[in-house]
């Protein structure tokens, strides 16, 4: 009974948490950071984010860290072997945001965004793979990349955010996509 009760309060004070930041829009700048999982690894992704006058439309500016283990299947005299190799790679990238206000409505936000990024890929320890497929992979990826946030705004300055970011490399001799999907916490001001 005890438990019930303690977890009643907690509903009701998070509650009246949220209703306290209503009672204020969304400032128009924030900055988030965020971690997850991505594509047999884990990511870190730090954004900035402002919105332009009319407040649906904005832009925003990603820098990406991903740490993953890359498949890699290697013929060599007529054996073939699966390798997981090391990849990390560093991505920045520009997009343009929408906010889905009428949608979602506060202490909720939803945002959709789409740009374009530049990536760098540093793959096995930035060794050379000894196999007769390549030497070393290219390193430097363009592309674009687009995602999906959703915030729960509990202060009026702090946001929990749960996001998902697919990002596609045109030039990419390893993978063509890749994925970021995670939470993490966002500071409006």
């Amino acid at each position: 009974m005890k438990k019930k009760l303690l977890q009643f309060a907690l509903l009701i004070t998070s509650l009246s948490f949220a209703q306290q930041a209503t009672t204020n829009e969304l400032e128009k700048a924030s900055i988030g950071f965020n971690f997850g999982g991505t594509n047999n690894g884990t990511g870190y992704n730090l954004n900035i984010q402002r919105e332009l006058n009319d407040k649906d439309w904005g832009i925003r500016v990603d820098f990406n860290y991903l740490a993953k283990q890359t498949n890699l299947s290697i013929i060599n005299n007529n054996v073939s072997q699966k390798n997981r190799v090391r990849d990390q790679i560093y991505m920045v990238g520009a997009a343009v945001n929408y906010s889905f206000k009428n949608v979602i409505s506060d202490p909720f936000y939803f945002y959709a965004y789409l740009g374009g990024h530049y990536s760098n890929q540093i793959f096995n320890y930035n060794k050379m793979v000894d196999c007769d497929c390549y030497k070393k992979p290219n390193p430097d990826h363009f592309g674009f990349y687009g995602g999906v946030e959703l915030q729960y705004r509990f202060s009026n300055r702090f946001s929990l955010v749960a996001m998902y970011q697919l990002q596609q490399n045109f030039n990419s001799d390893i993978e063509k996509w890749q994925y970021l999907a995670g939470g993490g916490l966002k500071y409006n001001f």
